[in-house]
């Protein structure tokens, strides 16, 4: 084999080599991107939990809080239709529901000067099943402990990124 026959072989190994990089590069970045955001069927599941706090069979998704408040309704109830957040007045008094879009809530936050974390899925699934901040404090006692499942959680996430 000669010189030039072996450069030129390199070369289309070379052109080979990068194309499958690019190819498969772009392929993990659309898969990263599609997972990021969800599927239509995952922010149609969402915007039911949302609206009607039932899962994707229509069964109300069981939840209680610790101040003994129980609700037929979704998370519209007290964080508003468009996820805004608003005060709500109830028997135990006033309370302000906070502002849950993930454009929001996925970013740091200030709070009486404080500079919260930002949630994530895990911190995100922690805070509705829990009641746990993003910053490990306990959220309100009238925020709900919802039972729900990760693929839940995920659907959730990718209605609140629509808000």
């Amino acid at each position: 084999m000669t010189r030039m026959n072996i450069k030129v072989r390199t070369r289309k190994t070379l052109y080979v080599g990068f194309a499958a990089a690019a190819l498969l590069g772009g392929l993990l970045v659309a898969a990263a991107c599609g997972s990021e955001s969800g599927t239509s069927a995952d922010v149609a599941l969402g915007e039911t939990i949302y609206v009607e706090g039932t899962d994707a069979q229509g069964a109300q998704i069981t939840h209680t809080t610790e101040a003994g408040i129980l609700s037929q309704a979704g998370c519209y109830a007290c964080h508003g239709t468009d996820g805004k957040g608003r005060s709500i007045d109830t028997k135990l008094g006033q309370f302000d529901a906070p502002d849950i879009r993930w454009s929001v809530i996925g970013q740091p936050m200030q709070t009486n000067g404080v500079t919260e974390p930002p949630y994530d899925a895990t911190t995100f699934a922690r805070a509705l099943r829990d009641g746990v901040g993003s910053d490990g404090d306990q959220l309100e006692p009238v925020m709900p402990r919802w039972q729900l499942t990760d693929a839940e959680v995920n659907a959730l996430i990718a209605y609140l990124k629509t808000l």
